[in-house]
């Protein structure tokens, strides 16, 4: 069953991206409505795209509260907030105040932190690669490979694949069996999101001591 945490706090480092999803509700209102988050200033305000739907000039008016509720990273994140002005030129926008609280559900079933861990991949029967673990947690991991022809032809969603890499605090390489559950790529690199094979006990309690160790650093 996933983790479905609740928080009201968010920490400092939070970061909206730009061009994220939003889904709105405007005092006075029932309906929720699509847009975009296209511009922020920190402290001071977001810019977001005016839904296109008939009928939003009166729920756009300075003082008026709105809902937002955004997907980011595994997490959803629910803020309300005040809008502060509208413009229709040079584009539909209007500015809200930044939320000086928000509420955070985790939706994820184990908890994911970044990284960046040298690591070789070895798809099953054919060449190694060199890759970076860039987020890892007790159930799974994300991976980049630089992207060339030979690489491109041998990965595929539910692929298996065996991962060594050493970690901090862990006196030997470790061995991770995985399966390709997503796999997306660009000019430069193949991005691959691997769940581990549950039945590789060692493997599995290495990286959860390895996770508990950073996240009792950071936390």
């Amino acid at each position: 069953m996933k983790e479905n945490r609740t928080v009201d706090s968010v920490p400092e480092s939070f970061f909206c991206p730009l061009g994220t999803e939003l889904v709105l509700q405007f005092e006075g209102s029932d309906a929720q409505l699509k847009s975009s988050l296209v511009g922020m200033e920190r402290g001071k305000y977001l810019i977001i795209r005016i839904p296109k739907t008939p009928g939003l000039e009166p729920l756009l008016m300075a003082g008026i509260s709105v809902k937002a509720v955004f997907l980011c990273d595994g997490t959803i994140y629910v803020f309300m907030s005040t809008i502060l002005m509208s413009i229709m030129s040079p584009a539909p926008l209007f500015f809200i105040s930044c939320p000086e609280n928000m509420q955070r559900h985790e939706l994820r079933k184990n908890l994911r932190m970044d990284c960046s861990i040298p690591a070789v991949i070895r798809e099953k029967e054919k060449m190694e690669y060199n890759g970076i673990i860039t987020d890892l947690s007790s159930g799974g991991c994300g991976v980049t490979v630089p992207n060339a022809p030979q690489v491109n032809a041998d990965f595929k969603v539910d692929g298996e694949l065996e991962l060594s890499c050493e970690m901090l605090g862990i006196e030997q390489d470790t061995a991770i069996h995985g399966i390709i559950k997503n796999l997306s790529q660009d000019d430069k690199r193949i991005h691959l999101g691997l769940q581990f094979d549950p039945g590789d006990a060692r493997a599995l309690e290495r990286i959860q001591i390895y996770v508990n160790r950073i996240l009792d650093i950071v936390h």
